[in-house]
């Protein structure tokens, strides 16, 4: 059993080297090779040339020279290892132990036909936490030749199976100081060295938590716009601080500000980022050849409580989707996280029998919104304020 453990993260959020942080005596890089010599593996640490831990395992380690993240990672991973297939564990998740990674082997046998096989819970897709054939390689680099180093992207490439984690917390990891001591019970310090901060980020004494995302999926003209701003006025009333975000997969272009407004000429002028004051408010219009993938866009909403996104059906998150037609109801039955459906009369007459989550009617939506609050409630018990 190959696993790659990529440790090339700049980790900019926490302040200091994620395999480096001090973890149960030693540091996490250290903990994580224990865990895969006790599952039977061998291990293999992909970062930069230059990193403090490349001349220490010089015998294990596998350079990653393009500045890709984890999708850059993961190739120069791919292309070294001798088997068919390898185990990926990113180098914070403290919690994985060597039965995480005998059960997502294991998986990988009882079910050989697919090209990964990506960790899963109730909330979201673990894509750092798998195993990847290596025949995936040619896609993989597919993906880093767009521009767009997502994971999600290469995901939607590839035919993946979608595994239960029999413990979610085998998935969890920290980017900040405040979700690593949410993890650990201490605030992150280098091992052998004292703690950068012994403050923490609430008054409270309690850490942030990352936000929730919620999907609203459908085809076009299925009302998910008026039910996106029935749960953002909803939560934002009950004092969650709700960021929401539209894709429009029709591609018709943004019609960003008001033609001849200033703003608006620094746009058509080249500029590939605008931003428009006015006292509290602020807009951003930005550009890229490559497309936006959802996983980019929600680094923009970490401050937030819950996010409503509408669109990106093929993300991994927990989703309403919406049917109007009978034939609607295909798409509910082929997407991954669905939690529940809002149905238009003739849609809701239709369903199939024995459909395994809620259906709501697209004019009722107080009852979906209370099943929603606390639905999302056993994932947060509180806004943060």
């Amino acid at each position: 059993m190959d696993v790659l453990i990529l440790v090339g993260g700049q980790s900019r959020r926490m302040g200091q080297s994620k395999p480096l942080l001090a973890y149960r005596g030693r540091r996490l890089v250290d903990y994580l090779l224990d865990v895969v010599r006790a599952a039977g593996g061998t291990a293999h640490l992909v970062g930069k040339a230059d990193s403090p831990l490349a001349r220490e395992y010089a015998e294990r380690w596998i350079s990653d020279e393009v500045d890709a993240g984890p999708l850059g990672g993961l190739a120069a991973g791919l292309a070294r290892v001798d088997g068919d297939r390898a185990v990926v564990l990113a180098c914070d998740l403290p919690r994985v132990t060597p039965e995480t990674l005998t059960w997502l082997w294991r998986l990988s046998e009882t079910h050989p036909s697919y090209d990964a096989w990506v960790s899963c819970d109730g909330m979201r897709v673990h894509p750092l936490l798998a195993v990847y054939r290596t025949r995936v390689l040619p896609r993989v680099r597919a993906q880093l030749a767009t521009g767009s180093y997502a994971l999600s992207g290469l995901l939607n490439r590839l035919a993946w199976f979608a595994a239960p984690l029999p413990d979610p917390a085998w998935a969890a990891n920290a980017n900040t100081p405040e979700e690593w001591m949410a993890l650990t019970g201490e605030w992150p310090a280098l091992h052998g060295a004292s703690p950068i901060s012994t403050v923490p980020a609430r008054l409270d004494g309690t850490a942030a938590a990352a936000p929730l995302v919620f999907q609203l999926v459908g085809f076009a003209k299925r009302g998910k716009t008026t039910w996106a701003k029935a749960i953002v006025a909803h939560f934002a009333s009950r004092g969650w601080r709700v960021g929401s975000l539209k894709h429009d997969g029709g591609g018709h272009g943004l019609a960003w500000e008001v033609d001849g407004r200033d703003s608006r000429e620094h746009a058509r002028a080249g500029a590939a980022r605008a931003v428009v004051v006015s006292g509290g408010e602020k807009g951003i219009y930005e550009r890229r050849d490559a497309p936006w993938e959802l996983d980019e866009l929600l680094a923009d909403f970490s401050d937030c409580d819950l996010i409503v996104v509408e669109g990106f059906k093929n993300a991994p998150f927990p989703k309403w989707v919406f049917v109007r037609d009978p034939e609607d109801w295909i798409l509910a039955e082929r997407l991954t996280g669905v939690v529940g459906a809002v149905a238009h009369p003739r849609a809701r007459v239709a369903a199939p029998p024995q459909v395994p989550w809620p259906v709501w009617d697209i004019d009722r939506p107080d009852d979906a919104l209370t099943w929603l609050e606390h639905w999302l409630r056993r994932h947060r018990l509180a806004p943060r304020r």
